[in-house]
């Protein structure tokens, strides 16, 4: 059993408070957010963290994060699949392969196909050799990284000219991490520069919007 000193605040980042202190002033306030059926499973959930062996300072560390801070799409997806696949020893080491098939395996497919050889392989040495891409940072996590996906997905179909589909993606990835949007700046800047003047071929920027 973990031994936890001190948990962050989440009204207020800045402070922290005695784990046993947050426990007995808000011990009452978690039950009620529970049906009994979804408490007895949220305990089974607990047990399963304990079971994996994770030491004292990656418990304190979690209990120092600022909050779920994902969009509602995001939401959505993690809702669905971590409702949809009983939570295990098993399940745990398996859910983070979500990513690894998407990034790895399709991603790394279709960056091939629009692009060759050679970027495919720059593409594996700068996701493999990134601090965020890290063990340690994305530890158990899934669907971290559907965004960069969907980001990949939308430059790989400007490349291949398929300009709806990179809006479609471009959307997907942007309702996943909200910040994505300021990638659609550079086509603007072209599309608005250039309006008036461009070739019909070159209108299809105004797609991606």
């Amino acid at each position: 059993m973990p031994t936890i000193s001190d948990i962050r605040i989440l009204s207020d980042p800045s402070k922290s408070e005695p784990a046993a202190l947050v426990y007995s002033q808000n011990v009452g306030l978690c039950h009620q957010a529970f049906t009994p059926q979804r408490w007895a499973s949220f305990k089974q959930d607990l047990t399963t963290h304990l079971s994996l062996g994770w030491d004292n300072a990656w418990w304190q560390g979690m209990l120092f994060d600022v909050g779920f801070n994902a969009s509602p799409a995001w939401g959505i997806i993690g809702n669905t699949i971590a409702n949809a696949i009983p939570y295990n020893a098993a399940t745990a080491e398996l859910l983070p392969f979500i990513d690894i098939i998407l990034l790895i395996g399709i991603g790394g497919f279709i960056v091939w196909y629009s692009f060759g050889i050679y970027p495919v392989c720059g593409y594996f040495l700068l996701f493999g050799n990134n601090f965020l891409s890290s063990y340690t940072w994305t530890l158990g996590s899934f669907c971290r990284h559907f965004w960069i996906f969907f980001l990949i997905a939308a430059l790989c179909s400007l490349k291949l000219s398929r300009h709806k589909a990179a809006g479609a993606f471009l959307a997907m990835s942007t309702a996943l991490r909200i910040f994505r949007c300021f990638l659609r700046l550079a086509p603007a800047c072209r599309f608005f520069t250039k309006l008036g003047t461009m070739p019909n071929q070159d209108r299809n920027y105004i797609i991606l919007y």
